[in-house]
């Protein structure tokens, strides 16, 4: 008996200790960050030395705020509205780099659901506005071409497959900011087979000691 209830509690523990784990939150999904960064001549760039937040220089605030607060007007104005249809806002980010980095940069950014099929507008804040510059799509990257430090924002159709730091509205009306992990399983249903467990192991015990009594 007293082997029994020895494999039913190490049963038990070990089921509790699967349960931590199947309940455990998801990574989060790491668009806008710099997987590779290239310099005028084609040599690569040390990744630490190039930059990308959420700090904005004072004079680009405006437009950053217009970008997050009404996406669609912004890329509208800066592709035409034919254009612009069924995109949304992925991200938004600010590029800096040190003081010993030469521009022009090309730098890929990982941009989550992306594919090489996917379609993709950059837009780049330059001298009071929103202005489009050329990218490349790969498999869940973005790669653009960059003659200095300024926001970027990167718009994706159907954005919210991207999922980003400031998504909005994309064809089908979802947030694409509201990045939703996997879920990795359902904690209570495990939690009560534990319990269960525990109580049968008790009921054995239980009913050893009634017999030897």
């Amino acid at each position: 008996m007293k082997k029994i209830v020895a494999l039913l509690m190490t049963a038990v523990m070990t089921i509790g200790m699967a349960t931590v784990a199947f309940a455990a939150p998801s990574p989060q999904p790491s668009t806008g960050n710099i997987v590779a960064a290239k310099g005028a001549n084609g040599q690569d760039v040390d990744l630490s030395k190039v930059t990308t937040s959420d700090n904005f220089a004072p004079a680009d605030q405006p437009g950053v705020d217009a970008i997050k607060s009404n996406p669609q007007n912004v890329l509208k104005d800066a592709v035409g509205a034919p254009n612009a249809n069924g995109y949304g806002l992925a991200y938004v980010t600010n590029i800096t780099a040190d003081d010993d980095v030469q521009f022009p940069l090309t730098l890929t950014f990982k941009v989550d659901g992306v594919t090489s099929t996917s379609k993709v507008l950059v837009l780049r804040y330059v001298n009071g506005q929103w202005v489009p510059i050329d990218a490349v799509v790969g498999e869940g990257t973005v790669t653009v071409t960059v003659d200095g430090p300024s926001p970027i924002a990167i718009y994706v159709l159907n954005a919210n497959a991207a999922g980003g730091n400031n998504g909005t509205n994309g064809a089908n009306g979802t947030d694409g900011s509201k990045v939703v992990s996997p879920k990795t399983g359902s904690a209570p249903v495990m939690m009560c087979v534990v319990a269960v467990a525990v109580a049968a192991a008790a009921g054995m015990c239980a009913t050893s000691r009634r017999k030897h009594a």
